[in-house]
């Protein structure tokens, strides 16, 4: 089929997709303990009535994402790592390729996922690692889920990589902390991204930002908190670049740099959830025109009014 039949047979008139084949793809960005903002976000893209046809995330927002795509509630994901203390979850490396070993979470993501492949999910997944002999990023769509997941959130140092096909996959937020381009190739026509990288302007260096790795540090826990707040530096200069290459058509911002980015026993965190709630019910409206825009033939000139009206009957719920 020539190019041009192809986009007649799926687009109408106007240019804009059938409404049978509009795809509305979640981008879900890394952040290690930050991710338990993505869980109040998804709560209210849920509350809102948002269908989600496919999720790309990097790290733990990877993880979010293919728990929720293989059925688990928000609830139920933020139950799992519930109580993950770094002295129940964290165990030292015994092959010495990274600070902390993976055993113990290879475990909780095999009692949820067992042998289950992306082919399998419900909704279409992807996750970006990184391929630490190439520098290349590696979107992992296909085939087991667990070996995926555990590379996509392997912290270069903190995490060991894994091995595969000739490559050593490590975290994909090192490359791409936000895979909104991914998200795009695998066919979503309009993009909701998750950012967790946003970098408040009024940082103050203070002892504590350790995470959970602060009870491995014989130093002060001050180093780790500059370190942390050098990677957040980093990664959002990088992110910005990628977004200007490749935006997503709404973009969420939670405020979540208090929590660090190495404390994973921090996913089920009320505040995490909370900030990510407060993010989407901020963008109700434009979640609303969304909704309608994926359920009608054609976008329709939703009414200001109706739209202020079906945001307000949100916030009540809430």
């Amino acid at each position: 089929m020539l190019i041009h039949e192809f986009w007649a047979s799926t687009h109408d008139s106007a240019g804009e997709p059938r409404a049978d084949e509009r795809c509305v793809g979640l981008v879900l960005g890394g952040g290690g303990g930050k991710g338990g903002a993505h869980l109040g976000a998804l709560a209210v893209i849920e509350q809102v009535g948002l269908p989600v046809d496919l999720i790309a995330g990097a790290s733990i927002g990877g993880v979010v994402g293919a728990l929720y795509a293989a059925g688990y509630s928000v609830d139920e994901i933020g139950a799992a790592f519930g109580g993950a203390t770094p002295w129940k979850l964290f165990e030292r490396d015994p092959l010495g390729m990274g600070l902390l070993g993976a055993r113990r979470i290879r475990a909780i993501l095999e009692d949820m996922l067992g042998a289950c492949t992306f082919e399998q999910l419900a909704i279409r997944c992807a996750v970006v690692a990184t391929d630490l002999v190439t520098g290349d990023a590696i979107v992992l769509d296909s085939g087991p889920i667990v070996e995926a997941l555990l590379a996509t959130m392997a912290f270069p140092g903190i995490f060991p990589p894994v091995q595969s096909e000739g490559m050593l996959l490590a975290d994909g937020g090192i490359v791409n902390n936000l895979p909104v381009d991914v998200a795009r190739a695998l066919g979503a026509h309009r993009v909701v991204a998750v950012d967790l990288g946003y970098v408040c302007d009024d940082f103050t260096p203070a002892a504590g930002g350790g995470g959970a790795l602060g009870w491995l540090n014989p130093l002060p826990s001050l180093p780790l908190t500059l370190a942390n707040r050098g990677l957040a530096v980093m990664m959002a200069r990088l992110t910005r670049y990628q977004l200007a290459e490749s935006a997503p058509d709404l973009l969420l911002c939670p405020k979540v740099e208090q929590i660090s980015t190495l404390d994973l026993s921090r996913i089920n965190d009320e505040a995490s959830r909370a900030a990510g709630e407060q993010v989407a019910r901020d963008a109700l409206a434009d979640l609303l025109a969304l909704r309608e825009w994926r359920s009608v033939d054609r976008p329709s000139e939703l009414p200001a009014r109706r739209v202020a009206q079906q945001a307000q009957n949100l916030l009540a719920l809430g």
